[in-house]
C-alpha cells in the first residue's frame, strides 16, 4: 500500500524487488520510486529498454510472477505500486543526467529538485544504467 510517505519498509521492499529483478535476469535501465503530487502517491518505476517491442503486459507479469515467488520479502510493493517507463522519458533522462555529476547515486535522495528543467518532486534511487552514446543517438532518432 502506497503512503504520502515513503517509509523504510517500502524502501527495503522496493530494494528487494530490484534485486529479485536482476537475479531474474530482467534488464532494465533505472528503478527508483517517485512521488507524485498529483496522485499523492509513491510509485516504483522500472525503465525498461524493449517496453515498445514487449510491451507493457508481458513486463508486469514478469514482475507479478516475481513479487508472487518473493511476497514475503516484498510485502510493502504491490503489482499496483509498479509503474513502467521508457529508458527515454524525461523523468528517467534527468536521473541519468544527476548520476553524471553523482556516479554513486545509488540510494540517494531527491526532494524537489530541478534537472534541465524537469521537477523531480520526490525520489528514491536504486539503480540508474548510464546510456551509452549509440543508445542515446537510437532514442533520439525514434
Amino acid at each position: 500500500m502506497v503512503e504520502a510517505f515513503l517509509t523504510d519498509k517500502m524502501i527495503e521492499s522496493g530494494a528487494q524487488l530490484v534485486r529479485r529483478l536482476e537475479e531474474s535476469k530482467m534488464e532494465f535501465d533505472a528503478a527508483f520510486w517517485l512521488y507524485s503530487s498529483d496522485r499523492e502517491a509513491w510509485r516504483l518505476v522500472i525503465a525498461h529498454p524493449e517496453l515498445g517491442e514487449i510491451g507493457p503486459r508481458k513486463l508486469y507479469r514478469l514482475i507479478d510472477k516475481v513479487m508472487m515467488k518473493f511476497k514475503d520479502e516484498i510485502s510493502e510493493v504491490a503489482l499496483a505500486d509498479v509503474t513502467l517507463f521508457m529508458p527515454g522519458n524525461p523523468i528517467v533522462t534527468a536521473i541519468r543526467k544527476a548520476m553524471r555529476i553523482n556516479p554513486d547515486i545509488s540510494g540517494t535522495r531527491l526532494t524537489n529538485t530541478g534537472i534541465n528543467g524537469t521537477l523531480i518532486e520526490g525520489a528514491y534511487i536504486y539503480r540508474v544504467k548510464r546510456r551509452s552514446r549509440g543508445a542515446a543517438r537510437k532514442a533520439a532518432k525514434k
